[in-house]
């Protein structure tokens, strides 16, 4: 792992979210930890690819991410066994990283 690129990556989130930095390690998820999700987490990735040079094209955030809105609503009706709740993949600081060497993230 260069340590330089994972450093930027590191004070670049902790920056950007407003996180203490010795928090967060590659194993740390964007939705699930840090609780970003919709137009937040659609920014944060803008600004990543524009300050890491990293291709987002054909990310679909839809499948990481859930979108603004309640979420109360969606987890009674989950409860109540009318409607399976929608799960997401988890987008983890190492993924982050790898597209930060790899310059692409899909």
């Amino acid at each position: 792992m260069d340590t330089t690129i994972y450093n930027k990556l590191i004070a670049f989130i902790s920056s950007q979210l407003d996180v203490d930095a010795d928090t967060l390690n590659t194993d740390t998820r964007l939705d699930a930890d840090l609780d970003i999700y919709g137009e937040d987490a659609f920014d944060f990735l803008a600004s990543y690819s524009q300050t890491f040079g990293v291709d987002i094209t054909n990310f679909d955030f839809g499948l990481h991410f859930r979108p603004d809105g309640d979420v109360i609503l969606p987890s009674i009706v989950a409860m109540l066994g009318i409607k399976k709740k929608q799960t997401y993949n988890d987008l983890r600081i190492l993924d982050l990283y790898n597209a930060s060497v790899s310059k692409k993230l899909d």
